[in-house]
């Protein structure tokens, strides 16, 4: 071999043997983060590669929270530049529509029972689904349908009631129980204590038999709605029978006389068995 050929030999010898030093493999799951800048450690990664889990080869996800446009991670933290959940409105400020925090949940949501007429106008905020809901504030009656405590007029409170042991969905507006506060039809006084659908304190309310009845099926009665058949009373509890001598309307069974309408209402305020034609008591017999 000449000596120019050892030379160039020698050489690439030398120069792999380096690169050899240099190389550096790692583990599964880790990785040289500042190669390029002579480090050789490898650190752990996370499963999205870089260090902790931040974007490829350690660059952040985010460096504020405009680059964070989710509802479930709209809040970027400077320290991990990582998206994270809300903490506060002001996280979610980026976010279209869903304007409010629910820190709780960490997600930016529609509205807050807090901020209802700012964020929902003239209807509420469902504190289950925090969106608006179609209903105007303030517009539901004794033992309507409501969503909120915000629905109901006067002092009612939107309450979870129950068809036998169902649960029916949502609440109705009703009154807390209380020397002569509960009143015909909705004379009978719940059987336990219960937390409104906004979150107020347990308590006693009027309210209707659950095991008969419902408000829906009492409000069909109070309409003066007209059946055929059982099957068009659709309410829980409702049923389609002969009530005086005003025809077929819907109406429900009934323990007491107390249970049915006002003694204004006729012979919808009587809990009977239509002279012993029917095979149970109901309202208007």
């Amino acid at each position: 071999m000449s000596r120019a050929l050892w030379m160039i030999a020698l050489a690439m010898f030398v120069g792999g043997a380096d690169c050899a030093r240099n190389t550096v493999s790692c583990p599964e799951g880790t990785a040289i983060l500042d190669f390029e800048s002579g480090g050789r450690e490898c650190v752990p990664v996370g499963p999205d590669g870089g260090l902790g889990g931040t974007g490829g080869m350690g660059n952040p996800e985010c460096e504020d929270d405009l680059d964070c446009a989710f509802e479930e991670a709209s809040r970027c933290d400077p320290s991990s530049g990582m998206c994270e959940p809300c903490l506060e409105d002001v996280d979610c400020a980026g976010i279209e529509g869903l304007p409010r925090c629910d820190a709780e949940e960490g997600l930016c949501v529609q509205c807050a029972p807090a901020t209802e007429a700012m964020d929902c106008g003239e209807q509420s905020c469902d504190p289950a689904t925090r969106e608006c809901s179609d209903i105007v504030r303030g517009s539901r009656a004794e033992c309507e349908a409501c969503v909120s405590d915000s629905d109901c007029m006067e002092t009612f409170m939107c309450v979870p009631m129950k068809f036998g042991n169902v649960p029916l969905r949502g609440g109705f507006c009703l009154r807390m129980a209380g020397p002569d506060q509960c009143t015909q039809p909705f004379a009978f006084p719940l059987p336990d204590t219960r937390e409104s659908l906004s979150g107020a304190a347990p308590a006693l309310y009027c309210g209707v038999n659950e095991d008969l009845a419902s408000c829906e099926a009492v409000q069909a009665l109070i309409d003066n709605e007209r059946c055929d058949d059982d099957f068009d009373c659709v309410a829980p509890g409702g049923i389609c029978r002969q009530v005086g001598a005003v025809g077929l309307r819907c109406t429900y069974e009934c323990a007491h006389g107390s249970q049915c309408l006002e003694e204004a209402a006729g012979s919808a305020s009587i809990c009977g068995d239509a002279n012993g034609t029917a095979g149970e008591d109901y309202c208007g017999g």
